[in-house]
């Protein structure tokens, strides 16, 4: 009804997504509020952040049986069965780019920390990781 009001033209909902028109008309939410919610946003991607370094940790445990001599895999499609049967539904959640970040944090964590240490500002594994790519380039 909100929508209909602020933006009653049939033009204007032809080409804008009803979502952006349902924000657009809400109200504002009060700075208190508005601090509750950033805090919450914030600390939800420090929470993910952890449960994926965990997750790392794991998946580079689990990939040592799959692994030949030189650290190199021998056998992918075991590896990759095993994290099937361990971490259902893992690709829904995080992609591949991801996934060989956090593995890659788990290996060398002295190297994460250094990267962390360089790039403050990078908040994810997989920010580190393409940081710690882009200078061995």
């Amino acid at each position: 009804m909100q929508v209909g009001h602020r933006f009653g033209t049939q033009y204007i909902a032809d080409h804008i997504p009803i979502t952006v028109l349902y924000g657009l008309a809400a109200p504002p939410v009060p700075d208190e509020h508005q601090e509750a919610l950033q805090y919450l946003v914030d600390n939800q991607e420090e929470e993910r952040e952890i449960i994926l370094l965990v997750l790392g940790r794991q998946l580079l445990e689990g990939r040592k049986p799959f692994e030949a001599e030189e650290g190199k895999l021998k056998n992918q499609r075991g590896y990759g069965e095993w994290i099937s049967r361990n971490f259902p539904n893992l690709s829904e959640h995080i992609n591949e780019k991801e996934k060989a970040a956090i593995i890659w944090a788990a290996e060398f964590p002295e190297k994460h920390q250094d990267m962390l240490d360089k790039h403050p500002r990078v908040r994810t594994a997989r920010g580190l990781y393409a940081k710690y790519k882009e200078e061995r380039a």
